[in-house]
């Protein structure tokens, strides 16, 4: 058993070959794969988890959030001009659709793949056929940039979370219902995600918290304070039982979420790291930051050695 203490500077795996900020990663429902994704330099990528090789670029979009779908056959992305839908194997472009006006931020696939909800800077969140690119669900309520959706475990509901500093649940199978509207956070809210079981929602806020909300009622459960700045990523465990987050202060943070304790800051980074995301397996951690590169960290033992290096072109520009 390893004994953490509450601030380290832990080795990590490198991967570089993004010429700008690193917004996304996404693991791959395997874990043998990640997804990464630049607005800057306009990619997205995928690599090799164990030997930390860039194996696909798909270039010439301006990419968001990125997500696999549950068999980890295909890609979703979000862009400005919409979004994508990706053969990963091949980099092949499957589906492409639009509907939203302006630049639009996250996408997610449906727990069954068929659906895919979209949500961006007009406000608006949209879910689609998978299949056909056929709109079938619109829901409207917040007020400004909405940074990210996400399907509850049971795929009825999603999660809006927006620069209105509100988070909505939408009710996909009675969508004439009103959204339960979580109210709290003091900033924009760049990101929710769901507890693996659907019962709690953790959210990332620029107001330097990391807030846990009850489903179905509402209700603030746990606010984890200790980043310095901006938080804006947070990630559950496999299992719930930990949750990491990522912040402009540069550090990623494992939190006991029951006690609403620090466990651990992971340092490495040299800027912002705008995204985390846990490995399917609960073992690894992989972050991206603005310093241009993407980290895997060992979560169970603090270490994962070796660097790569892929070649790319493209610009670099800052939000």
């Amino acid at each position: 058993m390893r004994v953490w203490t509450t601030e380290e500077t832990l080795e990590a795996r490198t991967l570089r070959g993004h010429t700008g900020e690193v917004r996304w990663v996404a693991w791959s429902p395997d874990g043998q794969f990640l997804a990464s994704s630049s607005f800057n330099d306009e990619t997205l990528r995928i690599w090799r988890t164990d030997t930390g090789e860039s194996i696909h670029t798909f270039p010439g979009v301006v990419e968001e959030k990125a997500m696999w779908d549950s068999k980890g056959l295909r890609l979703a992305s979000a862009n400005f001009g919409g979004a994508t839908i990706w053969e990963a194997a091949t980099a092949k472009k499957l589906l492409a659709f639009s509907g939203h006006q302006g630049r639009l931020l996250s996408v997610s696939w449906s727990p069954d793949d068929k659906c895919l909800a979209s949500a961006g800077a007009d406000g608006i969140v949209k879910v689609w056929d998978a299949s056909t690119g056929k709109e079938r669900l619109s829901f409207q309520r917040h007020t400004a940039w909405v940074e990210g959706v996400s399907w509850s475990p049971d795929g009825r509901r999603l999660a809006s979370a927006s620069q209105d500093h509100t988070v909505c649940i939408w009710d996909t199978i009675e969508a004439n219902v009103e959204p339960l509207v979580l109210r709290g956070h003091t900033s924009v809210v760049c990101w929710a995600e769901w507890e693996p079981q659907g019962t709690q929602i953790a959210t990332a806020s620029d107001d330097g918290t990391v807030r846990l909300w009850d489903t179905k009622t509402g209700k603030v459960l746990q606010t984890l304070r200790g980043h310095a700045a901006a938080v804006y990523s947070v990630s559950w465990s496999p299992d719930g039982q930990r949750l990491a987050s990522s912040s402009a202060d540069g550090t990623i943070k494992i939190w006991d979420p029951t006690a609403a304790k620090e466990v651990l800051s992971l340092r490495g980074h040299t800027s912002r790291v705008w995204s985390v995301a846990w490995s399917p397996d609960g073992r690894r951690l992989a972050s991206g930051s603005a310093d241009g590169t993407i980290k895997i960290w060992d979560a169970s033992s603090g270490y994962a050695g070796g660097e790569h290096d892929s070649k790319a072109s493209g610009k670099s520009e800052t939000r």
